[in-house]
């Protein structure tokens, strides 16, 4: 059915399209951006995204969905089910490689940064360097956007994480 390394797109979600997925060992599994953003995790509060580690929110066991194709499956999300005692399934399907090759392509190595002596000595002096150009403005504007989103929502914002810790 699932198998490491193969590719999952969600039915109805504002999320990602395309996440990669990863066996662990115990036989969850965890769906990974491709891109680098995190893991898929369905947050205590029932919000989706791709923020997520490796704990139980961010980890699913997978069925066959009765009623689809031989690819359709549901995901059904460890957190929810053991720590809150609610079945919270997903709707997916096993994608073929072939179908996305933006996905399935290795993302490419970010550039090698040398620092030269004296932005070396302004960390040590300050704590922080400003590097600009090095990251991309699309994935800066997306931080800057998730780091906002949080903000507003004030002391809603902090969760207890896997371990019961707030975040």
């Amino acid at each position: 059915m699932l198998a490491s390394g193969s590719l999952v797109r969600l039915s109805s979600c504002a999320v990602v399209t395309v996440l990669r997925a990863e066996l662990l060992p115990g036989g969850s599994f965890i769906l990974a951006d491709p891109h680098g953003a995190g893991n898929l995790r369905v947050r205590p509060n029932g919000a989706i995204d791709t923020q997520g580690g490796r704990g139980g929110w961010a980890r699913f066991w997978v069925d066959r969905e009765p009623d689809g194709d031989e690819n359709s499956i549901r995901l059904l999300n460890v957190g929810h089910h053991e720590q809150r005692g609610n079945d919270v399934f997903l709707a997916a399907s096993i994608v073929p490689a072939d179908q996305c090759p933006a996905a399935s392509a290795p993302v490419p190595e970010p550039p090698a940064v040398l620092l030269s002596d004296e932005e070396k000595a302004a960390f040590v002096r300050h704590g922080y360097l400003v590097l600009r150009g090095v990251v991309g403005r699309e994935l800066v504007d997306a931080a800057l956007r998730a780091i906002n989103n949080q903000l507003g929502q004030g002391s809603a914002a902090w969760e207890p994480d896997e371990d019961g810790k707030e975040k």
